[in-house]
């Protein structure tokens, strides 16, 4: 009979463990599905989070591409513009240098027009000269007659 309340308590208690593991197995069962929502969740948003990460470096790398296009044209335009206003840089000095050529062509023209004025001034004098001597010659061979005259004309007019 003791053996036999042994055996009934044994029973019991093996119920009573059948039952706290099947107890335990369902709560562990039920933990395991709450894990699996959470990991689902967690790879729902690890998913997201890559397809986040994914459009963030599309977007970098569109900005990227962008900035480097804005620099090539931002360069291109530069150079276009260092290209122009070198242009205009050859253009104002060949302007000058034609300008400089052609004021010492003009001013050498003056010097010698200037050189010629005064050669024809100094000519003009000599020959203004030589007339006014061969005038004086004359006005004096003209007195001198003229004087001959005079007397020859008195020592007729004594004689």
């Amino acid at each position: 009979a003791a053996a036999r309340g042994e055996c009934d308590k044994l029973k019991q208690a093996l119920a009573a463990a059948q039952k706290s593991t099947g107890e335990a197995a369902a709560a562990a069962a039920k933990e395991v599905e709450a894990l699996k929502g959470e990991a689902a969740k967690a790879r729902e948003a690890l998913s997201a989070a890559r397809e986040n990460a994914n459009a963030k470096s599309k977007a970098i790398e569109t900005a990227r591409a962008e900035a480097k296009a804005a620099v090539a044209a931002a360069k291109s335009e530069a150079q276009a513009a260092q290209a122009k206003l070198q242009g205009e840089v050859d253009a104002a000095k060949e302007q000058l240098a034609t300008a400089t050529a052609s004021l010492a062509t003009v001013r050498q023209s003056s010097d010698d027009a200037a050189e010629r004025s005064a050669a024809d001034v100094k000519a003009a004098r000599a020959d203004a000269q030589q007339e006014i001597d061969a005038l004086k010659g004359a006005l004096a061979d003209t007195r001198a007659s003229s004087n001959d005259a005079v007397a020859a004309a008195r020592q007729e007019a004594d004689a």
